[in-house]
């Protein structure tokens, strides 16, 4: 699971550097009641790309694909258990 969240965290991590200016994207990791919790808020896909298999549609889909529970849209919430 852990192995799964850095990766997602690294997805989305390429996308807020292949943002646009001023486009600012906020990200936390807290742990409570044994869950780990990563949030990433302000996530704007790229009209340019969100087409393309490499860009944000091909993230958004790793993302899911990895996480079916977490909460995707313009904060893309995925929480883990802790152990």
């Amino acid at each position: 699971m852990r192995e799964d969240l850095r990766l997602a965290a690294s997805e989305l991590f390429s996308v807020a550097v292949g943002a646009g200016p001023g486009d600012l994207m906020t990200f936390e990791l807290s742990s409570e009641n044994a869950e780990l919790e990563l949030r990433a808020d302000t996530v704007h896909a790229d009209e340019e790309q969100s087409d393309d298999v490499g860009g944000w549609a091909g993230r958004f889909d790793l993302v899911r694909a990895l996480f079916p529970d977490a909460e995707i849209g313009d904060t893309v919430r995925i929480r883990v258990p802790a152990a």
